[in-house]
């Protein structure tokens, strides 16, 4: 029986955090299958889907992007666990996030706390310390705008960014 790894040989896993659970939404199905490195793509092929696999290699050896051939990949196997549609829309919902670096639609909400930075860190679960690096760095914004240092007030309603890819709304 051959088993799922990754570039490393580690068996894919909940130990390993790259496991695909069959609790998992459309959109973390195909989120998680995108993080995969590209030397998985054949393999995953193989133990998960009825693809046929000279189609698969062809595509690999040829000058297309491995991004597009992981597109398929995640859908197929999203459409397996859920429907078309759903899998269809988990590809828009990852293309908006990540490709094109748009808000979320489904931005968490907190509450707001008696100082920024303690507001930040019970959402985030980042010390102190390195949510005060993330402000000089410049890695957080406030509305739009980004902010290099914790000494402001938040307010309810403020959109805030942590990164590319952390959002959070103040309740």
């Amino acid at each position: 029986m051959k088993l799922l790894v990754d570039n490393n040989g580690e068996k894919m896993g909940k130990t390993t955090g790259n496991m695909l659970s069959f609790l998992d939404s459309a959109d973390e199905k195909f989120k998680k299958i995108m993080t995969w490195s590209d030397g998985m793509i054949y393999n995953v092929f193989e133990l998960l889907t009825d693809t046929d696999l000279d189609t698969i290699q062809t595509r690999l050896d040829s000058d297309e992007n491995p991004r597009d051939i992981k597109f398929d990949l995640a859908h197929t196997i999203v459409s397996r666990f859920h429907s078309e549609d759903e899998a269809t829309a988990a590809k828009e919902s990852w293309v908006n996030d990540v490709q094109k670096d748009n808000k979320p639609a489904d931005i968490p909400e907190i509450d707001l706390l008696a100082d920024t930075i303690t507001t930040l860190q019970k959402a985030t679960g980042v010390s102190k310390s390195q949510l005060k690096r993330l402000f000089n760095e410049g890695a957080i914004r406030v509305n739009g705008q980004k902010k290099d240092n914790e000494h402001f007030i938040l307010n309810r309603e403020d959109l805030i960014q942590i990164g590319k890819k952390r959002w959070f709304s103040i309740k």
